[in-house]
């Protein structure tokens, strides 16, 4: 998804992230965590802490960095959470996800 994508997609995006941010504790930290998620969802061919931070306009990686390793959140919480919205968007309480990071299409059979 380009960034570009995201900003006509905002109102989504924060609705989602909304759900998260309180996981995250101050406001700084959850602002890093939103620009972490865009740096995810962003067209970056390698998810390194400099490509994701100059995916998102920082000029070091240095806050994405502090908020993987010595921010203090909850990972679980935050997967509890994640949980619960695909349970709630998805419809399948006992269903499973499967997620393929192969970085390439895959053939429809």
């Amino acid at each position: 998804m380009e960034l570009s994508e995201l900003d006509e997609r905002a109102d989504e995006f924060e609705a989602f992230h909304s759900r998260f941010a309180p996981l995250f504790g101050r406001r700084e930290v959850q602002e890093q965590a939103v620009k972490y998620l865009q740096g995810l969802i962003s067209p970056v061919g390698r998810k390194n802490g400099w490509q994701l931070a100059e995916a998102v306009g920082d000029k070091r990686p240095d806050a994405t960095q502090r908020l993987m390793y010595s921010t203090k959140w909850d990972a679980d919480a935050v997967r509890d959470a994640l949980q619960r919205f695909v349970i709630d968007k998805f419809g399948a309480a006992h269903g499973v996800g499967v997620v393929d990071e192969m970085g390439f299409r895959k053939k429809r059979v």
